[in-house]
């Protein structure tokens, strides 16, 4: 029996609640990690490594030189659009190389205007001011301003496990990463919150098979909410609830009881936290799912968004802003209007290769010749 037939077998016959069964389409995620692992285990060098999605597993990369001396970022070259001085800028942009399944950020200078590179991919806090990175699942933290000035020099190593999804809780406080444990006879999950201002590091087992989904962020920046499976014909896929977890693991309410989708980190609520997106975009299933707007308070869904069109945050607490990347065309970034779904803007983005993200927020504090950024 090779090994992934192994761990296929232990997953299938992992215990788990009736009522609480994993979301679909995700035990691959949990091979291509454990596979992973075991070739770090027997020293061997991958020749080609899957590109994953973002928000589940982080690809392999060369471990940053963090030593003396490192250099400051360079200037990312390339076209950046200006859309018109608006209250909005993209001050970060992620993309991937495919070949080399790496991720590079392109990070706004907000003394500059100018954007620069960094080699992993990094996650603006909400107030913007510090920077998490994800390097293989490893995580580190670091200031903006020191980043942009010294580079990964200035990159603060956590010690945290190994994991994926990592995200700043709606609140910034606190970093999350999901790891995997695999037992004899189990696959096990773990949510890791690290607390930005004390340094502590609080693990609450998931009582939630998820077959290698991370875990994500609950509105109260303390909770978790895990994705459910829906359910399946084919390769058809409906998406499930979304499942609260408390801190000591004990199950909350759900919500999105007609149809959830995975949840990450700040990004995926309104700046009220009134509306949350559930994004789907990620799940494998022969027909195109549309992602979702929920409603917190009752846990219900209130708009379901264009199929095809990645959720990538808030405009404002109406407005949803969607990644659209046409085949050979430009991206832009779609502003939505939560109670009507209609288009209110389209805004273009850099025409840069491999994106799959962008980080939206405040104009306001750009270098004069930098406002044209804003839409």
């Amino acid at each position: 029996m090779t090994f992934e037939d192994e761990l296929r077998t232990e997953l299938r016959h992992a215990p788990m609640p009736t009522e609480l069964v994993p979301p679909v389409g995700l035990a691959d995620t949990v091979l291509r990690g454990a596979r992973r692992r075991q070739r770090r285990t027997a020293g061997l060098l991958a020749g080609v490594v899957a590109l994953v999605a973002l928000a589940l597993v982080a690809p392999a990369v060369l471990p940053p030189d963090t030593g003396p001396g490192t250099p400051a970022l360079q200037v990312a070259a390339g076209a950046f659009p200006q859309p018109g001085g608006g209250p909005r800028a993209v001050h970060a942009y992620v993309t991937t190389d495919l070949n080399r399944a790496t991720f590079t950020t392109l990070l706004l200078d907000p003394t500059t205007g100018e954007y620069r590179e960094v080699p992993y991919r990094a996650l603006l806090a909400p107030d913007r001011s510090r920077v998490a990175v994800d390097d293989n699942g490893r995580t580190g933290l670091v200031d903006r301003a020191a980043l942009l000035r010294d580079g990964t020099s200035a990159i603060q190593w956590l010690d945290l496990p190994v994991g994926n999804g990592l995200a700043w809780s709606p609140d910034g406080t606190a970093l999350l990463v999901t790891s995997i444990e695999k037992g004899d006879a189990t696959v096990s999950f773990t949510a890791h919150r690290y607390d930005v201002r004390t340094g502590k590091v609080t693990a609450t087992p998931v009582p939630v098979d998820l077959l290698g989904s991370a875990v994500g962020w609950a509105p109260d920046s303390v909770g978790y909410l895990a994705l459910l499976r829906g359910s399946e014909t084919g390769d058809t896929v409906r998406p499930g609830a979304l499942q609260e977890i408390r801190p000591d693991g004990a199950l909350g309410r759900r919500l999105a009881v007609d149809g959830g989708g995975w949840v990450g980190g700040a990004e995926s609520y309104s700046p009220s936290r009134r509306y949350l997106l559930a994004d789907v975009s990620e799940l494998q299933s022969d027909r195109p799912l549309p992602s979702r707007v929920v409603d917190v308070a009752n846990g219900r869904v209130v708009r379901l968004l264009p199929v095809g069109a990645k959720p990538l945050g808030w405009y404002d607490d109406r407005t949803v802003a969607l990644l659209v990347d046409p085949p050979g065309g430009r991206p832009v970034l779609r502003l939505t209007d939560v109670a009507s779904g209609a288009t209110r803007r389209e805004v273009p983005l850099a025409g840069v290769p491999g994106l799959i993200g962008v980080c939206i927020a405040s104009s306001s504090g750009l270098p004069e010749d930098a406002v044209a950024l804003g839409f």
